[in-house]
């Protein structure tokens, strides 16, 4: 079954993630929400961690944008130079990458919806949601 390229596969929030033999990931503690219960401090840092299959293995640029739900952008945006792929395609038939992003220091002003978004060039390729809850101090 042939898979439209370029494509992100997957790609998830975790805790950390560690290189175990071989290269391949393992990622830790992987979740999608976050509680906080004091909007002056930064989250919990942590990573995404995604797999982007491409056609060919010439470089690329990855843009990553961190926005809340109405789009505007909660932290600078990011534009990561990939030099070269991999020699061999993957069991897709693509070249893959194995892209991990950490995050940290990320301060949100209020609960709500928000979102990691890559980009390939103008092309958005995946926009990765996770949500924000208020928890009460204890006291």
């Amino acid at each position: 079954m042939a898979v439209e390229l370029p494509k992100v596969q997957y790609a998830f929030f975790c805790d950390d993630v560690r290189r175990e033999i071989g290269d391949k990931p393992s990622y830790m503690g992987v979740f999608g929400k976050f509680h906080v219960d004091d909007f002056e401090k930064p989250l919990r840092p942590f990573y995404v961690a995604s797999l982007w299959l491409f056609e060919d293995q010439g470089p690329k640029t990855i843009t990553v944008r961190l926005i809340d739900n109405e789009g505007r952008d909660v932290r600078k945006r990011v534009e990561v130079e990939i030099p070269r792929l991999g020699e061999e395609k993957n069991e897709f038939d693509a070249y893959g990458l194995n892209f991990h992003i950490g995050i940290a220091n990320l301060k949100v002003e209020r609960p709500g919806t928000y979102f990691v978004l890559f980009k390939l060039g103008e092309r958005e390729m995946a926009r990765v949601p996770f949500l924000v809850r208020e928890v009460k101090k204890d006291s």
